[in-house]
Parts: C-alpha cells; structure tokens; sequence
C-alpha cells in the first residue's frame, strides 16, 4: 500500500499513531483501541479525532480488526510501511553475542557444531525460531580417511570432508585381510590422498595410487576404478535449525491446525532454504510476502555471511507481530560476528 494513500494534511499524525499501534500490538498482542492510545501515550487530540485516524489507517490497508468493536491489528502492509520507513535503525546489544562467539571460538568445534549453536543461540536471543544455511565455495578438501574391516568380507571406507562432510562407502572383499595389510592400505591411502581437493581426487586418484608399492591390492584397485564417484561430496551446503518450541508459545499459533502446519513446513528442510531463495536481496518477507502458504502468517528476518571459502544466510522466522527492530539487529550482530569462527 502506497504511503501516499494517507492524506497529506495529517500525514505526520497518522504515521505517528500507526508505529503506536505497531509496537504495542507487536510488545502485547492485543488488538489496540483509540482510549489506550489516548491514555498510555498522553496524545493531545481529542479520542474522537484518534478513532478517526485509526479509521482512515484501516481504509488505506496499514491496519485491521479482528472484530467490529475491537482494537485496531496492524496488516502486512502496515508492518511494511513500519519496517522500511518508520521502524528506528536496527540495533542489538553485542556484548551478549560478543561473550557467546568468544566462548564459541575457545572449543575445538566442527563448522556444522558452531552453526546449530548458532541457530540455538538466535532462537534463545529472540524467543522464536532460528536458522543457518551455508555452503563452502568451490571443492571439499579430504581431511580424513578410515577402513574399518567388517563381518562377511566387507570394508567400510570412511572418507572425511573439510566442514564435517562424511561419506562412507561399503567394499566387498574376495580375499582374506589381515589388520597388518588393512594397516598398510590404509597408510597408504591416507599418505597420497589427504588435503587433495575433490576434483583433483577425482581427476588424480588413480595415477597416484597406481604408482603404489600395493597398486594391485583389491581395496586400491576398487578405489582407483571408482574414484570418480567416491570424491563426490553429494551434499554441500548445512541447513542447522533450532527447536520450535519457543516459537510456538507464540498466541498466533495456539490453534493445532495452524501450529501443526508451521510445524510441518519448518521440518522440512526445503521449505527453510526455499524460503531464503525467495526474499533473495530483501531481507525481510512479511506474512503473505512469503511463497509458502504455511508461512504466510509468519515473517522471516534473514542476514547474509561470507568468508573466503564459504558463504551463507543467517536468519529468525516469528508471527508477522515479531519484533522487527530487535530480529534485524540481532541477525545483523551474528552475521558480522559468526566468519570469524569459521576457518
């Protein structure tokens, strides 16, 4: 709804009495009439001239009612207008997520450990739910490599990506291995194969191993043959997301049918990182401005994060009454905050 559909003569008072509106509803949850305005704010004009304020803010689309005598509801739209003209600037306390990211970086944590205290972290800040996506740019390194020999004639291949990536891969073997070869195939293994990128493991892997003093043992020839499946990370990026239990304490959501659906869209994984594919270079989607339905009486605040090898959106999903002001500013603080522990 364009701002210019408010009259222009008592254009300053309504967008006044609009965030008045806003922010109560968004600090209480209840609808707000004309005489708490004139009461908690001290307002100079008459409440005949406030009920019609709130009258012509309803006619324009900024706000709504659940029932006819009721306290006026701000709208999509409304909180619309309130977060990209009339919200104050963004800001959130850092000292708390200063000391949370200083505690974070003394424990020896993988990055899929820092992104789900991450997403925790958000959710508990906020009260609401939170989420981290993020995705390395370019090729996984190996870091790690394992055979474990199992019952049956079989070998379990471990391979371990950086950032937490683990693929295993079931061998069957013909012959009979003793723990002193497995010993040495996998020294071997490890000594030519680790800190190599994917597509260099892929593209390499078999000159490297064919050079081996083992080049005609059947774990190595399978590894050779198959290199170019088994250095293929299938899943790149990390989606971590935090309990929904603070969210759904939430009024909005005390009807079964209406939390089971945000309860149903939010476990699965697509809808989250659709959701951020969407809002695209916004970095605010209000009820309805949401693609999925089950989110339409949600907002999602995101914030983007990058680093050298990396890169990701951070981001709070709450009721369209969520406050704007405090979940922009805390994604904001996480988003500056969270690179620096990633290596």
């Amino acid at each position: 709804m364009d701002r210019l559909t408010l009259s222009d003569k008592h254009a300053n008072r309504e967008l006044s009495i609009l965030k008045m509106v806003i922010e109560d509803f968004i600090r209480t949850a209840a609808p707000v009439a004309s005489v708490h305005l004139k009461k908690s704010y001290g307002l100079k004009i008459s409440p005949a001239s406030i009920r019609n304020t709130l009258h012509h803010l309803e006619e324009v689309g900024y706000l709504g009612h659940l029932y006819t005598s009721s306290g006026r509801i701000p709208t999509d739209s409304g909180y619309r207008l309130y977060v990209d003209e009339l919200m104050e600037t963004p800001k959130y306390s850092s000292s708390e997520i200063i000391q949370f990211m200083d505690e974070l970086a003394e424990i020896s944590c993988s990055v899929e450990d820092i992104l789900q205290v991450s997403a925790d972290s958000l959710a508990k800040l906020s009260k609401l739910f939170g989420f981290v996506i993020w995705s390395p740019l370019g090729d996984s390194t190996l870091t790690d490599l394992e055979l474990v020999k199992l019952n049956s004639g079989k070998v379990l291949l471990i391979l371990g990506f950086e950032y937490s990536s683990i693929e295993s891969i079931m061998l069957d073997v013909t012959t009979e291995l003793k723990d002193s070869h497995l010993d040495l195939v996998r020294s071997i293994l490890r000594e030519r194969l680790l800190g190599l990128k994917e597509g260099d493991l892929q593209k390499t892997v078999p000159n490297r191993l064919r050079e081996s003093e083992l080049s005609n043992n059947e774990i190595i020839k399978d590894v050779i043959k198959n290199a170019h499946s088994y250095f293929r990370v299938n899943e790149k990026t990390l989606l971590c997301t935090s309990s929904k239990e603070q969210l759904l304490e939430n009024p909005e959501f005390s009807n079964s049918e209406e939390m089971q659906a945000i309860v149903s869209a939010l476990d699965d994984e697509h809808v989250i990182t659709k959701s951020v594919e969407d809002i695209s270079c916004a970095t605010v989607a209000i009820g309805k401005e949401n693609i999925e339905s089950a989110l339409r009486r949600c907002s999602v605040v995101i914030s983007q994060f990058s680093g050298e090898s990396f890169m990701g959106h951070l981001g709070i999903l709450g009721p369209t009454r969520l406050d704007y002001r405090k979940v922009q500013g805390l994604v904001n603080s996480f988003s500056r905050h969270l690179p620096k522990l990633i290596k």
